[in-house]
């Protein structure tokens, strides 16, 4: 196990334009009979991983390709709730799982039909949430003291990710350049607090601008560098958004028509959008939102 040292700087986005909401088309994504569907991350053939809830169940994790949902297969044979959080373009899948016997959290991979379980090493908690092509993976754990910390798995081998002055620390995604985006920050029970793009072992800590709200993180980041994250407004409502072409780049609120909540959470590399929103009775769906002219 290793630990990475990282400086931060610290930037706050001067918005320009923001595009309008019109500039994305929505669809709604919702798993046959569920009670629950949230979409968490895309590739670039257009496979959506995420997890839904049938009635009585627990949440399972599942595939939808060209108009197709599959059930993704337990992790363990004594799984009780799982979530698929990321994929990449070989279908590599992870997310996160839990035991019925103790309750006990952890990461999973699955990949050519086998399943690995994931485990930063000596941690109370460990979740995986996204993947690379080159089968990098990024997650977080909990430590003994119940503080959350990030971590890179390359090769096999964990490296700790901590933001400088940090309490929690947890990344999201991870690109095919390497860059890693997540949130931070600095309270217990903190909604969202600041986001953080890593790059090339420099961390830039994010905060969207106090006329647009007082919390954010970044989610995921496709290859041309577009991020995706959500933001809470100054009455705490939850709103995605988008950063064309990265943290200088062009603010994007994103909103479900009609929802009151939306999280972007996976962006592929053509710019399709997936995540999940709240309608007005309380129900969460996933979606996929596509960008018309940019």
């Amino acid at each position: 196990m290793n630990r990475v040292t990282i400086h931060c700087v610290f930037v706050l986005l001067c918005t320009g334009l923001l595009f309008a909401q019109s500039s994305y088309t929505f669809v709604s994504i919702d798993y046959p009979g569920a009670i629950l569907t949230r979409a968490f991350d895309i590739n670039d053939a257009g496979a959506i991983v995420g997890v839904f809830r049938l009635p009585g169940q627990a949440n399972r994790g599942f595939m939808l390709h060209q108009g197709k949902f599959t059930e993704l297969p337990p992790p363990n044979p004594d799984a009780g709730f799982r979530a698929a959080r990321g994929i990449n373009d070989r279908d590599d899948v992870v997310g996160l799982f839990t035991l019925n016997v103790d309750d006990s959290e952890h990461g999973f991979l699955l990949s050519g039909g086998t399943t690995s379980q994931l485990d930063f090493p000596g941690a109370a908690v460990t979740d995986a949430w996204g993947i690379n092509n080159r089968g990098d993976i990024v997650g977080s754990f909990v430590d003994s003291s119940g503080v959350l910390h990030g971590w890179l798995r390359r090769g096999g081998t964990y490296t700790q990710i901590d933001m400088p002055g940090a309490l929690d620390t947890v990344p999201f995604g991870i690109s095919d350049r390497g860059q890693i985006v997540g949130g931070w920050d600095t309270a217990p029970n903190t909604v969202v607090g600041h986001g953080f793009l890593l790059s090339q072992g420099k961390a830039t800590s994010y905060d969207v601008p106090v006329t647009v709200g007082i919390g954010n993180q970044l989610n995921r980041i496709n290859d041309v560098g577009d991020i995706v994250g959500v933001f809470q407004d100054n009455s705490g409502t939850l709103h995605g958004f988008i950063l064309l072409g990265g943290l200088s780049g062009t603010f994007v609120q994103l909103d479900y028509p009609g929802g009151t909540l939306t999280s972007p959470w996976g962006i592929n590399n053509a710019g399709e959008i997936v995540g999940k929103y709240t309608d007005s009775n309380g129900v969460d769906h996933g979606f996929l939102a596509r960008r018309g002219t940019r």
